[in-house]
């Protein structure tokens, strides 16, 4: 049900987005630690934001880290193309961001950069490979994802576009001047836009179980984290109608990731 075994560099190189993906978590975990390290000047709900998004991507990549096949490869590789080019993009534009003279900055681009051309590289080896399983969700699944992915890819492409306009209603103020921020969050929900449509498509238990444990963690450690950040500076309004409404999106995500991972250990045990 997994599809054949991928080459043993995959996972190499997986493992070795794990360590980075570590230190991004870092901003979470470690604030005091890993912040002062970071290529440009972040505030401490930003910080606790991108530290939640990088421990959902671990989880992520974890999971093909620990199978190594095809599912839940077919699933990964593009939504870790859409991110890393996209991060990539909004970086090279907005170079006046980067503290210069960082270590972090030289790491930063060169990490970037190499990842895009080496998913890109894996992409178009495993191209022509079809799905793990070529039988779409079920009907409920099938559209629960395609509406969960067309208002993720939408949203991306607004904070895009239109950042200010589109980060409105977080509870704080994602960019005091500029875009910079709204601009590299959009690299999130276009990817897990990409994700709910491919596996909209076709679902094998492992891309439904490697989706679903990146949305727990993102909805989840969205809102702990604001929580634990604004538990010392107390500037969240937490019943204003915009904070309810990014907590419900957030928690919509997060109850969609425990119906996937739900779903992926059903669909094993049918398969089993």
């Amino acid at each position: 049900m997994n599809g054949p075994v991928l080459s043993p560099w995959v996972r190499r190189f997986f493992a070795l987005v794990v360590l980075i993906v570590i230190f991004g978590g870092g901003l979470l975990i470690l604030p005091g630690v890993v912040q002062p390290q970071w290529p440009w000047a972040i505030t401490p709900f930003n910080g606790a934001f991108l530290g939640g998004v990088y421990l959902s991507e671990l989880l992520l990549v974890l999971v093909l880290v620990a199978i190594n096949r095809w599912s839940p490869a077919r699933l990964i590789f593009p939504m870790s193309f859409c991110f890393v080019t996209v991060v990539t993009i909004i970086s090279l534009l907005s170079l006046g961001n980067f503290t210069s003279g960082k270590w972090s900055v030289y790491a930063w681009f060169i990490a970037y950069i190499l990842s895009v051309l080496i998913m890109l590289y894996y992409l178009v080896k495993y191209r022509s490979m079809p799905p793990a399983n070529p039988a779409p969700p079920p009907a409920l699944w099938r559209m629960l994802l395609f509406v969960q992915g067309i208002l993720l890819v939408l949203y991306g492409i607004g904070l895009i576009l239109l950042p200010a306009t589109f980060s409105s209603f977080w509870p704080w103020k994602i960019d005091q001047t500029g875009s910079f921020h709204a601009q590299m969050y959009s690299a999130v929900f276009l990817t897990g836009g990409v994700g709910s449509l491919l596996l909209a498509r076709a679902a094998a238990p492992a891309e439904y179980l490697a989706l679903g444990v990146s949305e727990v963690a993102l909805g989840m450690l969205s809102i702990v984290g604001m929580a634990i950040v604004d538990f010392g500076l107390k500037r969240i309004n937490w019943f204003a109608p915009n904070t309810l409404l990014w907590l419900v999106a957030f928690a919509i995500i997060f109850g969609i990731g425990v119906g996937l991972v739900v779903k992926s250990r059903s669909s094993q045990t049918a398969v089993g």
